[in-house]
């Protein structure tokens, strides 16, 4: 199970996260009756609300440009170059074909990530990534995919089939001009696709790989035992898919909230931050081992 990093988020906005993960009751949204502006009703756990563009507006853009942005700071922490202005993106990273374009030009160092050209059936270290958010469950609250009559195609995409349609609509057209195509899909409710999740586990060998060159900097011996590093590899990945799940929930309470910013939350006090003062319990511990720091300690706190 993943964990999320939830301090950007208020007490209000992560619960209300968390009530649609565990398919709890949402607090109905500010409008007449429940009527949706969309002209249909609103529903207790939040479907409609997911899946609905005139609910969302703008939101549905900014959600995904939040993911969108939390992938590049990731990959900029690693020193990996990356590309995400949009103008710059139509002029040198587009369709030859169309102005179709991708939301991130990765171009890594050789041998340290690369993705699988399916096309040219060949690993390269210079690659398109592309940002999809899928709600999983429909409107109605069916979570299979089904065929839409009125928009004469399937609906509802899993994230395995929202690969397929990405891979078909970039990887032909990426390929032919050098570059790997990555979609990068992952769900309202937290979960990644498969390629995403491979992708993050390259990130996380990554980040040892450059834990490894920062310790031969420093004169220190790189890490050598397997479950050593196998530990900090995995250590790596969850809190890279934390700080992801992060952006992923924020996205998610946009959508629900239908604002594409969210409102800045108060910090908590300073106070409470202290997690190192210390307490009853040191002080017992103190007087048994050190009786002389004990009694000065004590005289400080009173």
């Amino acid at each position: 199970m993943l964990s999320y990093n939830t301090e950007g988020l208020s007490k209000y906005q992560m619960s209300l996260y968390l009530k649609l993960l565990h398919g709890l009751p949402l607090p109905s949204p500010n409008t007449d009756q429940g009527i949706c502006s969309c002209g249909c009703s609103q529903d207790a756990l939040g479907y409609h609300r997911l899946n609905c563009k005139k609910h969302a507006g703008r939101a549905f853009r900014a959600g995904h440009d939040v993911i969108q942005d939390a992938i590049a700071r990731e990959l900029r922490r690693l020193d990996v170059k990356v590309v995400d202005n949009d103008q710059e993106l139509r002029k040198n990273y587009s369709h030859l074909t169309s102005k179709k374009r991708g939301d991130l030009a990765v171009s890594a160092p050789a041998d340290t990530l690369t993705v699988y050209d399916n096309v040219n059936r060949l690993y390269r270290s210079d690659f398109i990534l592309d940002v999809k958010t899928v709600s999983v469950v429909n409107g109605h609250g069916v979570w299979t995919p089904a065929f839409n009559v009125d928009k004469g195609k399937v609906t509802n995409l899993g994230l395995l089939q929202q690969e397929e349609v990405k891979n078909r609509k970039h990887g032909p057209f990426y390929a032919p001009i050098g570059f790997a195509f990555l979609p990068f899909v992952t769900s309202c409710f937290g979960s990644f696709g498969p390629t995403a999740t491979r992708f993050l586990f390259a990130l996380a060998h990554l980040e040892l790989i450059r834990h490894d060159e920062s310790r031969h900097r420093q004169g220190l011996d790189p890490l050598v035992d397997p479950s050593a590093r196998s530990q900090y590899r995995a250590l790596c990945y969850r809190h890279l898919t934390a700080r992801l799940g992060h952006a992923v929930a924020k996205a998610t309470v946009m959508r629900l909230l239908a604002l594409p910013r969210l409102p800045l939350h108060h910090p908590p006090d300073r106070s409470s931050l202290a997690r190192n003062r210390p307490g009853p319990a040191d002080s017992l511990l103190l007087s048994s081992q050190f009786p002389v720091l004990s009694s000065s300690l004590s005289s400080s706190l009173s």
